[in-house]
């Protein structure tokens, strides 16, 4: 069995979120913007996203199309 030592006063790094991660064009949005997407799995990966960085949203089904929308609304 492999023994793991104990370390004390790591202070844990702060998270500032990748530029290049998947969902930084987030930070480009303002309130009123939206953006279209294909699956409600991606649909809601945006929403939750959001959500993480305190932004307020609302979704759904476009009409008259098959396509998901994701809107700022704060």
């Amino acid at each position: 069995m492999q023994e793991y030592k104990i370390e004390k006063n790591i202070p844990v790094p702060k998270f500032t979120g990748s530029s290049d991660s998947k969902y930084a064009f987030l930070n480009k949005m303002e309130v009123g913007d939206s953006v279209a997407v294909k699956t409600k799995q991606e649909c809601s990966g945006i929403r939750d996203a959001m959500r993480y960085r305190k932004m307020k949203c609302v979704y759904g089904l476009e009409s008259g199309s098959r396509r998901y929308r994701v809107w700022r609304t704060e």
